[in-house]
C-alpha cells in the first residue's frame, strides 16, 4: 500500500519502508504486527503518510517513541539510546545476582555441561530465565550461546546425548 505513495520496501526486512528524496530528506516506516514507527527528517512526507494510514486503518498517534518491543528509547540532543535495563535488572534480582561484579568474559564456546545424577532442576525457573534472556539477545547478540546453554539445562543430558548421536554430518 505505501509503495504506491513513493515508499520502497527494504530488501533486508519486509516490515521496513523508506522514502529518500534528492535533497537528503528521509521518511521511514517500520511496522511490527499492530505497532507503527514513523521517523525521518521529511516532515511533510511523514504527515502525509500519517494521513494515508489514518484513512485506511484505525490509528492513534502516541507521540514520541519511548518503548518498542520492550526496548526503551531514550532521547537526547546527541541522538537516541536503546536500553533494555529492565530485562537486565529483573533476572539479576530474581537470581540474587544484583550485587555481583559484571564481567566481559563470555562463556567458553567449548564448555561442556556435566550430567549430575539425582539433581532436580526447576524447569519453570529456567524457562522464565530463558524468556527474559531472549529479549536481551535483541540488543546483545553476544549472549546467544549462553542462552542456548541455559536453555539446554531444561533437557536431561542423557536426552541431549541420544539426540546428538542420532545425527551425522556430511
Amino acid at each position: 500500500m505505501v509503495v504506491c505513495y513513493g515508499f520502497t520496501q527494504a530488501q533486508s526486512n519486509h516490515t521496513h519502508f523508506f522514502q529518500h528524496s534528492s535533497n537528503d530528506q528521509l521518511a521511514i516506516l517500520i511496522v511490527y504486527i499492530d505497532d507503527v514507527i514513523l521517523r525521518g527528517n521529511n516532515l511533510p512526507a511523514l504527515e502525509s503518510l500519517k494521513g494515508i494510514l489514518d484513512d485506511s486503518f484505525e490509528m492513534k498517534d502516541l507521540g514520541s517513541l519511548w518503548y518498542f518491543l520492550d526496548i526503551e528509547v531514550v532521547w537526547s540532543s546527541q541522538g537516541i539510546c536503546l536500553s533494555q535495563r529492565e530485562y537486565v535488572i529483573d533476572p539479576l534480582t530474581e537470581n540474587n545476582l544484583l550485587l555481583c561484579k559484571p564481567t566481559v568474559v563470555l562463556m567458553d564456546q567449548n564448555e561442556k555441561l556435566l550430567d549430575v545424577p539425582n539433581v532436580r532442576i526447576n524447569k519453570t525457573h529456567y524457562q522464565r530465565l530463558v524468556r527474559k534472556l531472549i529479549y536481551l539477545a535483541h540488543t546483545s547478540p553476544n549472549i546467544c550461546h549462553t542462552i542456548r546453554i541455559v536453555n539446554s539445562c531444561m533437557i536431561p543430558m542423557s536426552t541431549i546425548s541420544k539426540l546428538s548421536t542420532g545425527f551425522s554430518t556430511i
